[in-house]
């Protein structure tokens, strides 16, 4: 195994392969330096969460002291006590560790033609590849090269005309070619009533519609107005437009609902994610259709909202452009069929315990990625009937994961995920800004941008500054590179 690999098993499989095998209190130990390890190697790192990582790990390798012989406890073992202190001083490990050097190697192995003449081989061809570079700088934009190629998950972009409604201008990318098919009159009232609600320029109306309601009963409690919003709330609106109350073109459009006839795909690029359906992915060692939305629908918990995804939607509306992707989902009891370990941060899916609603749609911009895996089969039965899920990150670059720290991306709040795993969470904390972020990490940055004070950073700046890096994270896609964002991406001498 290459060294990533190995973190692979340190970071994601290690809590997961040992929790029915091993006894607990051994468990919790191992589990604790894996979870040091995922911090350590996180996309950012907090300067308070490597000093807490600086006392935490002492206490960690002496509880393994009490279960793993002398003779185990070597230098190596020794080493991760220092870690955190180096991430302090020398910052992200991608720059420091042999990651890059390894993948730059693999680049360099794979050129060699003339097995007889290895270095003249590697050299010719590297030569040869610059050249083909730098040449290619000069080409005209529409030409696709390494330097304008797409990005692995392009999503295509988004539509910016002013024209069209925010719910119809998220970008969405559909995989394949689609089929025509018909929604029921059930299924059309549901969805449509679903958009008008989660509609930002609906959301005026959709005040005045529930005002009308506590007008009409000033004791009707907030359930009974849910229920009477789902029922009438779509055709409220729309007798609105046909009196003459609402004018606006737009409005109208989207007032008038959708049209029966649908296309479905089997995958679709939204959010940096590669989303296909459970039929796509049956026969596939791969899995992209688990789904997780996060919800506040019972009382004030905040619930994430797991399921499989069944059939990627395009309903179309009135105008041009006009059309929204939905996903229907099989939903996972979200009280008694998800379990949350708030210490370890690990979450189980009893895969047999289903949704009992008849609401199984929700926006493909709604929707993050997540994977299910099986525990190994041990003697306790009960855990047979458990998923382990784990989070997907994201297929994007930097520059696109920055936004507005008083905003929550995509209309949710990362503030309870476990792991460091985006810049928003410390844009979030106004911790570090974006022109810092650019600055200081961009490789694409001019160099004349870079102050010598930020490069000449004093001991205690050193010890007290956030270290950003964009190191890939692992995926249920793509575990080969560590050091690439793109597994077709190329190495920068």
């Amino acid at each position: 195994m290459k060294s990533h690999d190995s973190h692979v098993f340190i970071e994601r499989l290690i809590p997961l392969a040992f929790r029915d095998v091993l006894p607990k209190s051994i468990w919790g130990v191992l589990t604790e330096l894996s979870l040091f390890f995922k911090e350590i190697c996180a996309t950012e790192i907090r300067p308070d969460a490597v000093e807490q990582a600086e006392i935490s790990i002492i206490e960690m390798v002496c509880k393994l002291e009490k279960f793993f012989p002398p003779a185990f406890f070597d230098v190596m073992e020794h080493l991760v006590i220092h870690i955190p202190y180096e991430a302090k001083i020398g910052g992200p490990v991608q720059y420091r560790w042999m990651y890059s050097f390894e993948r730059c190697m693999l680049f360099l192995k794979r050129k060699v033609r003339n097995k007889a003449r290895i270095e003249g081989s590697i050299c010719e061809a590297y030569i040869l590849e610059e050249i083909s570079n730098f040449t290619s700088m000069y080409f005209e934009s529409t030409v696709q090269t390494r330097w304008t190629q797409v990005p692995r998950n392009d999503d295509g972009g988004s539509n910016m005309d002013e024209n069209h409604l925010s719910i119809f201008r998220y970008p969405c990318l559909s995989i394949g070619r689609g089929s025509k098919k018909y929604l029921t009159d059930e299924e059309l009232h549901i969805v449509h009533t679903y958009i008008l609600v989660n509609c930002e320029e609906i959301e005026p109306y959709l005040q005045q519609f529930e005002d009308s309601l506590k007008e009409l009963d000033p004791n009707i409690s907030e359930d009974e107005i849910l229920i009477v919003r789902d029922k009438d709330f779509s055709r409220w609106i729309k007798n609105q437009v046909d009196t003459g109350h609402i004018r606006s073109r737009m409005i109208q459009q989207i007032a008038y609902g959708p049209s029966k006839s649908v296309t479905s795909y089997n995958g679709l690029k939204v959010n940096g994610y590669r989303f296909h359906t459970k039929d796509h992915d049956k026969n596939r060692a791969t899995m992209n259709s688990g789904v997780c939305v996060k919800g506040n629908i019972y009382g004030e918990n905040d619930l994430d909202y797991y399921g499989i995804l069944e059939e990627i939607l395009e309903l179309s509306y009135l105008g041009d452009g006009n059309s929204v992707f939905i996903f229907r989902c099989c939903w996972f009891d979200p009280i008694n069929g998800v379990k949350v370990d708030e210490r370890y941060g690990l979450v189980d899916i009893k895969y047999k315990s289903r949704l009992q609603s008849n609401k199984p749609f929700v926006l493909a911009e709604q929707a993050q990625q997540v994977y299910y895996t099986k525990y190994p089969h041990s003697g306790n039965k009960s855990n047979r009937e458990w998923w382990a899920a784990c989070k997907v990150r994201a297929k994007l670059y930097m520059n696109e994961t920055l936004h507005d720290p008083d905003e929550e991306p995509n209309g949710q709040d990362d503030s309870n995920d476990f792991y460091q795993d985006s810049v928003s969470e410390l844009r979030a904390q106004n911790v570090i800004s974006e022109d810092e972020v650019i600055s200081l990490f961009d490789a694409n940055a001019p160099m004349e941008e870079v102050n010598e004070e930020d490069i000449n950073w004093p001991m205690d700046t050193l010890l007290n500054d956030e270290f950003i890096n964009d190191n890939e994270d692992f995926d249920c896609e793509d575990s080969e590179s560590a050091c690439s964002e793109d597994e077709n991406e190329d190495y920068v001498m």
